[in-house]
């Protein structure tokens, strides 16, 4: 069972004019992990390529570049235990300068 559900969004948006809904345009993926596909998010914050916004709350709640966050999305880099929905579009579409949101609920 996944120990986390995570959303990773463009904090701007440029993707996906024609979706119907407004978080659909912003959204580069979501997945549901355990503590190992977190992995990747926890080194980018110890290198200072990510900053912690909000932690211990629901949700977590992390920011980063474009470029520290896109090469991450893929399976073998978010070890998913379960859904994995890649927005393939908004992720081509993301400018590389762009700031993600990154949010972390845990799971019961």
């Amino acid at each position: 069972m996944a120990a986390y559900w995570v959303a990773a969004s463009m904090t701007i948006g440029v993707a996906s004019e024609q979706a119907e809904d407004a978080s659909d345009r912003t959204t580069l993926a979501i997945w549901e992990t355990g503590q190992a596909g977190l992995d990747w998010l926890e080194d980018r914050v110890r290198t200072g390529h990510a900053q912690v916004l909000e932690s211990g709350d629901f949700p977590s709640v992390y920011l980063a570049r474009a470029t520290e966050v896109l090469p991450c999305l893929k399976p073998e880099c978010l070890s998913p235990q379960g859904e994995l929905d890649l927005r393939q579009g908004n992720i081509a579409q993301c400018p590389p300068d762009e700031i993600v949101r990154i949010e972390v609920w845990a799971q019961a």
